[in-house]
């Protein structure tokens, strides 16, 4: 390499990271510095599918079978741990929901140790990452055709890089993976325990998000960098809202609104129709029992 070359990369490298660090200020400022840490940290993802785009082809490829297709695909074991991963987020969804509709509806929460506020938090990271941004935009954007169905692992499409615009695929394409947004959604659960004990909650659920997102590369459903970038994206969104939300005054203010301005701003027939959901919820789990 010769003296200009090396210049230019050191040129490069001192501009990259100068970028990083304001990035990273300005992130740190608006977001909190968990979410600024997962901003450069997607930054640096990126780069490296960017650089070696081929590391997508190299994961997805240990899966796949020879002549082409992933067999693992029709694994029992795996397709259960898919409806696992997809019956978990409806639980949580409709878990959280049923907190806050209590919370308004009797002017209190149905457990002292969850706050409405923290449900809504777990509500807004599961609608805002994987409903809005990844199955909704991101999806059906950018055309990305999945590993199976790419001339790679014997389908007729062709193989894109990461965060590049394509026509190998109309809607519910490869870029980013739903159920990895989903799975590492979870992860919102650890702010509804105390802080002393949110390591634990993590380190718990955590392991639990990377099967279930691994399954998606095992089945050829996703590409590493799906799996991955969905991750940065919910976690950027999880950070990003607990700065916002979860600090103590705010806590206390959104519960307010919602306990008291909340149910004050109902009208009758609102009033009325949430009374009849929890009433015939009573008396199903009553006749069932």
């Amino acid at each position: 390499m010769g003296v200009g070359n090396i210049g230019a990369v050191r040129m490069a490298i001192e501009v990259t990271g100068e970028a990083a660090a304001l990035l990273y200020a300005w992130a740190t400022h608006l977001f909190g510095p968990l979410a600024a840490r997962i901003l450069v940290a997607t930054a640096a993802i990126w780069g490296v599918f960017v650089l070696v785009p081929q590391l997508d082809i190299l994961v997805s490829g240990m899966f796949a079978a020879p002549g082409g297709g992933f067999p693992l695909s029709a694994n029992p074991w795996l397709q259960s741990l898919r409806t696992v991963s997809s019956v978990l987020t409806i639980l949580v969804g409709v878990s959280m929901l049923a907190v806050i509709v209590w919370s308004v509806r009797f002017g209190r929460a149905p457990w002292r140790m969850l706050r409405p506020c923290q449900a809504l938090f777990v509500i807004l990271v599961y609608v805002g990452g994987p409903m809005l941004i990844v199955n909704q935009i991101l999806k059906n954007t950018y055309g990305r055709a999945r590993p199976r169905d790419i001339l790679e692992f014997g389908g007729s499409a062709h193989f894109t890089p990461v965060w590049q615009v394509a026509d190998q695929c109309v809607r519910n394409c490869s870029f980013t993976s739903g159920e990895a947004a989903s799975a590492i959604a979870m992860l919102s659960l650890a702010f509804l325990v105390c802080r002393r004990w949110r390591p634990v909650a993590l380190m718990a659920i955590l392991p639990m998000a990377v099967v279930f997102s691994v399954n998606r590369i095992a089945f050829g459903g996703h590409f590493l960098s799906d799996v991955l970038m969905s991750w940065m994206i919910v976690g950027f969104l999880m950070a990003a809202l607990a700065q916002l939300m979860l600090m103590p005054g705010r806590m206390d203010a959104i519960d307010r609104a919602l306990i008291r301005d909340g149910a004050a701003s109902w009208s009758p027939a609102q009033r009325l129709w949430v009374s009849r959901i929890l009433t015939a919820n009573t008396e199903n789990t009553a006749a069932k029992t």
